[in-house]
């Protein structure tokens, strides 16, 4: 197994959108996963960019799942080594750009509580919630298990239900936190509902 902890610890990079790192890296595959696949070297503190198999074809990846596509537009090619340090940074700034994203899609986004938040970010670096306008609607609406509902109706979530992948699951995830806000509202009598912050909080890599 990799050691991740003293000497052979990485070098940290001071996130500056922290809150939303543990999330995003545990749904990607933290760094012992990575290691465990071939993807990172704990000897060296660097990724190996992947090719990973995408509608588009083989697209190239390193770190938390950057690629030349990703919006902050960092580029790598298959079989480069790139430090955790510079790929946290990219994912850092891949954060930020969705962020913009989001928050000009969904501009109550910010008074939303963190736990919906944070996976809702997760699932627009994916590609997920950013490719349901009819979802994002229902989200302006404050019809949050309209949303849960109408996010599932989805050809990309029946056809990972049919094979068996992962897709379906992550999508699972959202649309019962969506619902699950949704009954909260209600109870509540309508309007965002503001909670403690989410339950991960940042920590080392």
């Amino acid at each position: 197994m990799a050691i991740m902890s003293g000497e052979g610890a990485p070098k940290q990079y001071q996130f500056k959108h922290a809150e939303y790192v543990p999330y995003l890296i545990g749904k990607e595959g933290d760094l012992e996963f990575q290691a465990s696949q071939g993807k990172y070297d704990p000897k060296t503190q660097e990724f190996i960019a992947w090719g990973d198999k995408t509608s588009k074809g083989i697209v190239p990846t390193v770190g938390f799942g950057t690629t030349p596509l990703s919006s902050s537009g960092f580029n790598v090619e298959v079989g480069q080594r790139v430090p955790l340090y510079v790929a946290n940074m990219a994912l850092d700034q891949e954060i930020d750009k969705k962020l913009k994203d989001v928050t000009r899609r969904i501009p109550d986004f910010n008074s939303l509580p963190a736990e919906l938040r944070i996976p809702m970010l997760s699932s627009f670096y994916r590609g997920g919630l950013s490719g349901s306008p009819k979802t994002i609607e229902k989200i302006n609406k404050g019809d949050f298990k309209g949303a849960s509902k109408e996010f599932l109706d989805n050809a990309e979530y029946r056809k990972s239900k049919k094979e068996g992948t992962g897709v379906h699951l992550r999508m699972e995830e959202l649309s019962n936190i969506l619902s699950e806000y949704g009954k909260e509202i209600k109870k509540a009598g309508g309007g965002m509902i503001q909670r403690n912050p989410y339950p991960y909080s940042p920590r080392p890599i």
